[in-house]
């Protein structure tokens, strides 16, 4: 912005902001193993071209992109851990899919000092 500051966003909105980031590094993090791109590129996509898009209708939240970046960041740097860590819960053969990843997340964040955390995806609808 030119001279003036934007507003802090209030508590609720912070946390969608996170939500959408986390939302979003997901969707990067399948683009570059799917599409064999690197950070760099994926960060640029996804800034220029998918954050605040339009998808079905609905308009996805913003995202804290700091955090997203982060985010991208840190599964770069530990993806042979994290790859570990998910091959031992595939090995585990749990039932409960969705507790299985909660759990990956909830590990990786105690060890990442709370980069990455919580669940769920806020969308906004317009």
């Amino acid at each position: 912005m030119t001279g003036a500051s934007k507003a802090r966003p209030t508590a609720a909105q912070a946390r969608r902001m996170r939500s959408a980031a986390r939302f979003y590094a997901v969707q990067a993090l399948f683009q570059m193993e799917a599409a064999d791109t690197g950070l760099e590129t994926v960060l640029g996509e996804f800034e220029t071209h998918r954050v605040g898009a339009e998808i079905d209708g609905a308009t996805f939240a913003e995202p804290d992109l700091p955090h997203f970046r982060a985010l991208l960041a840190a599964a770069v740097t530990h993806q042979a851990r994290i790859d570990q860590t998910v091959d031992r819960a595939e090995r585990a053969q749990l039932d409960d899919e969705p507790r299985q990843v909660g759990c990956v997340l909830q590990h990786l964040a105690q060890q990442e000092d709370g980069v990455v955390g919580g669940h769920g995806v806020d969308r906004v609808d317009r």
